[in-house]
Order: C-alpha cells, then structure tokens, then sequence
C-alpha cells in the first residue's frame, strides 16, 4: 500500500472519530426552536401519520413546515418552501389535539386559542453516538385512546423501570403552597390525579386556574429517543422506543437502534381568556375537553414528521448547547435563524370544507367537535369512538351559522379532499378577523384582554407579560415523598440574547417588583429541575 493511501486512510478514521466522538455525550446539551406565525401553521383535521391520506379524526393545531398535508410520503417534509420554526432548516412538522372550553353553566363549547408552542430538543449524556432522525421518519408520543391515569402513578421516561408516562399536564399558579390535585383524588372522577414528586403537575386536566406568571394551562410531551435501525420510518407502531439509564447519569438505546435527540413539546394554551366562566374550580370539576372529545385530558399525544436538513441537525448535535436560548442562535449552524417576517408569511389553509373555522370565543356549531365527536370520560379500558376506529366523514358543507375567517386568498372549499398537498398562503399583512362577542351565557363578566405589544399581532391578557420562558412551577411534595435527587448536570449556559419581534413593555409597568422577583426566583429553581432531568 501506497504511503499517501495510509495516510489519508488514517486521516479519515481521524476525522470519524472525532465526529463520533463528539455525539456521544458525557452530559446533556439542548437547545429550543419556536414557532412564531401567529402561533400555528394551520389547525386543520389531517393527521399524515396515522390517517394518511384521509381525513382524520379530529382537529389538530400543527407547527413547522409549509409540506403538511393529508399525505406525505417519503421526505416530503424537507422539501416545504417555508417553516414557522425559528431554525430555518427544521421544516418537520408538529401537530397535537385542540382544545376546547365546556361550559358548566350550559355545556357549550368554545375553541380555545393557542397561546405558543415550545420544542426543546435534549442531546442527553449517553455512551451511544446521537445521530439526526432518518430521512421521511414519523413518531408519536401518547395516546389518543386512553381515558385513565398510568397505573402504578409515576413519572417515567425510564424503559428499564416500567411502564413509560410520557405526557403530563403542567399548571402554574399564583398560589401553588398546595397540590395541584387533591391528594384524595384517583383520577376516576372528573378530574385528574397528582405526579407524587411534582405538585404543580399530573396526569389529567386540572381544576385549578392556572394563573402562573405568562403561563397558563401547558401540555408537556416527550417523544422516545430510540429508533429501530431496520424499521420502516413510517412504522410510527413499532418504531421507536425510549432509552434505559446506563447507571452512569445517562440513557443508552438498546442494541439495533439508533440514538436520536430527545424531543420534548411544551405547548401553552390561553385559558386565561375563560378565567370568569367557570366558577366551580378546586371542586373536583374541570371545563377542558380535547378535540377527539376526551374530557379528561388523559388521551393528550403529540405528532412529528422529520424534516430536518441532515447536516444541520448533526451540527446542533456535535456543537451547540444554547439552552433557552435557542438552537438558532448556535453560532455557525447551517441556515441559521428564520426572520420574524418569513415565519409569519409562512401559513398553509386547510383544504377541508370545515376548514379551520371554529372560532375562538365563539360557540361551536351545533355545539359539536369538528369529526362529530362524542363527549367521553374516564374509562379503565381503552376508548374506541363510535363506528370505531376509522376516520370521521367530512361534512359538506359549513354549518349556516359559521363565520369564515377571512383570509388574504380565496379559495373554493372542496367538498371533499382529495389532493395530497396544502395550499400555501404566503402574506406580508396579518388575514382580517372578527371580535366575538363575549357569550351570553353567564353573568360573570368576561375576562378583559390588553396589548401588551406595539404590534397589533400580539394581544395577551393581563397576566401575560412575555412568552420566552420556561415556566416555574413549585415542588410541592404529597404524601410524604422524598425530594428529587441533588443537581448534578452542566450548568446551564447564560442564553444569548436574540431580538424581540416588537418592543415590549417592562413587566414593570403592570407587574409589582415583588412578584417579578418571585417569578424569577421560581423560574431559575423549575428551570435547574428541567436541566438536571429531575422534572422530567
């Protein structure tokens, strides 16, 4: 063998090496992507993953990339001409159920509007080399059939000490000296049932207000890690599977998978909006009811269908740890950030005769679910809908007394859908939309909304002062149990600064020094718990 054949053979296994040896992590790094658009790409009744090609069952809010549709075959989500993700390159899509309020006075459902959505992507310690997703693969997280809590109750994303729980529901409070649940609830009830070692989180809705700092009600999902090397990627079933601790303050994959990055979803809703409708909280009633008619919050589940550039996922993987401060702002990463104004010009319309027209405060046509779905509680068996398990049929035409949203392009609504792609609405001016007026059903008085933006984009309520944080949520220990173990990963950090979208105005005017301070005091302790994995 040739001198120079030698040399560039061992330059090259260097070069391996190297690469390899900078996935395998002796502590975890993370960084975030959000989403901006006004919040959502489109909430629509397709579901690519489990109804491809079809309608699906029920209403979805769905983030990411402008390629969502009915069917996406192959790596059809890489090729999207535009993402609401702040990370240029991650044109995958994300999608979770909606939600809705239930009146206690009358059982009228109204949509509730999303507040944001929030992906942290977690590269954990491990011995395994963490590698990007493979191209055209899909994974889901829940499951839309449960109606009971986990059994035995504990948090787990461990696959080697039982059954797994990845979905939880986080509510921070003003008030949070007490458990989130009563501690004699068993979630059989109405509502839901506590996490031993976490008490502002649990398992089913709440019936608590979650009035946190910026923070209302928060769906928290975690997708598995591990990805079976010879399965098909659209397998969703049986697919993938959650890593095992290795004993050394990591998680390894078993043999025959291959380790991805841990996604985990936080995803806000502003229920803020229904403080003054429902008076009856802490009595073990709750008003939430999911799209797929869930009330009680058990059957929460996420989607995602991979559409990440390769290249720049392995960079975030091998170099960047920005923390909240998000993955675009690593210094170097292929793409780098999408601007403001291209993931709000970013914007598919649902190509269903239903379209996306449940409007927000407004009461539900003929107060039904879009896909007809009946209201269901807690079941110790797995619920299966009417007809069973096959999608629901479109309906015709719009009920008479929908209003549709107005939109800077017409388009006729198909009767029925037949097209395996989404119309793309690129717009530089915000669609037109129509103030509802508060219902008539109770005499409470609505609960009022001010700008806190100079931009009429943005409209929160009282309490919401900024979106970019990781909630805080007190630990409040039941029945005895011991605290989470001590902090022992990375520090975390300090996030880099990245412009706001439009000023804002101090948490200073609206909010006294003492509460500002006391958020901050409580979101540096939640935020520590989520870094060492001890919240997790």
């Amino acid at each position: 063998m040739k001198v120079s054949t030698i040399i560039a053979t061992l330059a090259s296994a260097a070069s391996l090496t190297l690469t390899e040896a900078a996935s395998r992590k002796p502590s975890r790094t993370f960084g975030t992507v959000q989403f901006g658009g006004d919040k959502e790409l489109t909430r629509c009744r397709l579901d690519p993953i489990v109804n491809p090609g079809v309608t699906a069952a029920h209403m979805h809010s769905v983030f990411g990339g402008s390629n969502f549709g009915a069917s996406m075959p192959g790596d059809y989500a890489t090729k999207a001409s535009c993402t609401t993700a702040n990370v240029k390159n991650d044109h995958s899509n994300y999608w979770v159920p909606s939600l809705y309020f239930r009146s206690p006075e009358n059982g009228t459902l109204y949509p509730v509007e999303l507040f944001y959505a929030k992906v942290y992507y977690f590269f954990e310690a491990t011995n395994d080399y963490i590698k990007p997703f493979p191209p055209g693969f899909r994974m889901l997280a829940g499951d839309s059939s449960l109606r009971a809590p986990p059994n035995p109750v504990h948090d787990n994303l461990d696959a080697s000490k039982g059954a797994i729980t990845p979905v939880q529901w986080t509510c921070p409070r003003s008030d949070d000296s007490t458990p989130l649940y009563e501690p004699t609830s068993d979630g059989t009830k109405g509502v839901g049932v506590q996490d031993p070692s976490n008490g502002g989180q649990g398992w089913g809705f709440p019936d608590k207000e979650c009035d946190g700092y910026a923070s209302p009600l928060r769906a928290d999902i975690h997708f598995p890690s591990c990805v079976k090397e010879d399965a098909d990627p659209t397998d969703y079933k049986t697919n993938t599977c959650y890593p095992s601790s290795n004993g050394m303050g990591g998680e390894d994959c078993p043999a025959g998978y291959i380790h991805v990055p841990h996604v985990f979803m936080e995803v806000y809703w502003n229920t803020l909006k229904y403080k003054d409708w429902w008076p009856q909280k802490g009595q073990g009633k709750q008003p939430w009811v999911l799209s797929n008619g869930d009330t009680t919050g058990y059957s929460l589940h996420a989607d995602f269908i991979n559409g990440w550039d390769t290249e720049t996922l392995q960079y975030a993987i091998d170099n960047c740890d920005p923390g909240n401060g998000g993955l675009h702002t690593c210094a170097g990463l292929p793409g780098g950030s999408t601007s403001e104004d291209e993931m709000n010009s970013c914007k598919v319309t649902c190509p269903l005769a239903e379209g996306s027209s449940d409007n927000y405060y407004q009461p539900m046509p003929n107060n039904k679910l879009f896909g007809n779905n009946p209201l269901s509680g807690y079941s110790a068996t797995k619920y299966v809908a009417p007809g069973g398990s096959s999608p629901a049929p479109v309906e015709s035409a719009k009920p008479a007394s929908v209003k549709p949203v107005a939109t800077t392009t017409k388009s006729p609504a198909p009767v029925i859908y037949k097209s395996t792609t989404m119309r793309v609405v690129t717009t530089t001016k915000k669609a037109a939309t129509t103030k509802a007026a508060a219902p008539k059903t109770t005499s409470a008085p609505v609960y009022q909304v001010q700008s806190v933006s100079k931009s009429p984009k943005e409209e929160h309520t009282t309490t919401v002062l900024a979106t970019n944080i990781h909630t805080a949520v007190k630990t409040v220990y039941v029945n005895g149990g011991p605290p989470p173990p001590a902090y022992t990963a990375k520090p975390v950090k300090k996030p880099a600064k990245t412009p706001a979208p439009a000023p804002v105005k101090s948490p200073k005017e609206t909010c006294s020094r003492k509460k500002t301070a006391k958020h901050h005091r409580t979101h540096r302790k939640h935020h520590n718990r989520a870094i060492s994995g001890n919240s997790f």
